[in-house]
């Protein structure tokens, strides 16, 4: 039993949304292509109750990407639940949550994804509750 949400979740958590690639075209000052990429996107909270929306419910929490070579960045998120970072092109994985939650929050339901230098990505850190 989670007891901040005052509600029993299931076990396996989390999955959800890559929502896609959108191209961004940006470049360094001086005219130079960059190698990273950037990422927004949300923490949120999907199901718990019936009157839960459907694009979920924002939380603060703290999100991990991290990558198959380098170092890990860890965000801190606010209660609106969004973010924005910059990362070297390569292949991540992401999760994250509430305190309550630990690390059960998941981007793309747990599967790596790719950073292209010079695009942007957003995603959702999805927590499902059960």
């Amino acid at each position: 039993m989670r007891s901040k949400y005052g509600r029993r979740f299931g076990q396996g958590v989390a999955s959800i949304a890559l929502t896609g690639l959108l191209s961004a075209g940006f470049v360094c000052p001086g005219g130079a292509a960059t190698s990273s990429g950037i990422v927004t996107g949300s923490l949120r909270i999907f199901g718990g109750t019936a009157f839960a929306p459907r694009s979920g419910v924002p939380v603060a929490g703290r999100v991990v990407f991290k990558p198959s070579r380098g170092a890990t960045h860890v965000l801190e998120v606010g209660k609106t639940g969004q973010f924005k970072i910059n990362l070297e092109e390569g292949t991540y994985t992401s999760f994250g949550g509430p305190p309550a939650w630990g690390n059960e929050c998941l981007v793309n339901g747990g599967k790596p994804f790719k950073i292209v230098a010079g695009h942007s990505l957003k995603v959702v850190v999805a927590c499902v509750a059960l």
